[in-house]
């Protein structure tokens, strides 16, 4: 039996997740340059690279990530070994004067999008051999989706 899939589901077959980071940078800053990354807590950034045209994009990952595999599994992928308990919220709930987010101010500057409006991984914490970015399932932004760059997730690693 042949299954025919629609253009947008089969150019998105070609899409793999390739990193993830937690970025921030000091309220008020715009450059390039002043993203920190690499650090217990940030919003998340995910990178994406299309395996047939070589295309790379970064962008935030939405929010409703109510899942605390997911999130175990975000923080592993950073480099933070299995946390038991991390936090993740909405940007727009965590305070701008901690400088723990990326800005407003960097987003529009830089013109910062969202990639992902789903994102699933497996819990390292109960399958550790697993848990890798390559398996976690996704849903890529799609050109008609609005998201609010408030609702980009946040994440602590600790």
């Amino acid at each position: 039996m042949l299954t025919l899939l629609s253009g947008w589901t089969a150019l998105m077959m070609f899409w793999r997740l390739t990193n993830v980071t937690l970025a921030h940078n000091q309220a008020g800053t715009h450059n390039a340059t002043d993203l920190e990354v690499g650090g217990h807590f940030g919003t998340v950034l995910i990178t994406m690279s299309n395996v047939r045209t070589g295309e790379e994009k970064t962008g935030f990952v939405k929010s409703y990530i109510h899942d605390a595999g997911t999130l175990r599994a975000l923080c592993y992928f950073t480099g933070h070994g299995v946390v038991k308990y991390p936090t993740g919220a909405r940007a727009r709930n965590v305070r701008a004067r901690e400088s723990s987010k990326i800005s407003c101010g960097y987003i529009l500057q830089n013109k910062t999008k969202f990639a992902l409006k789903h994102m699933a991984c497996d819990d390292p914490q109960y399958s550790f051999n697993n848990s890798r970015l390559s398996k976690c399932l996704f849903n890529p932004v799609e050109p008609e989706d609005t998201i609010s760059i408030g609702d980009a997730l946040w994440l602590k690693c600790n």
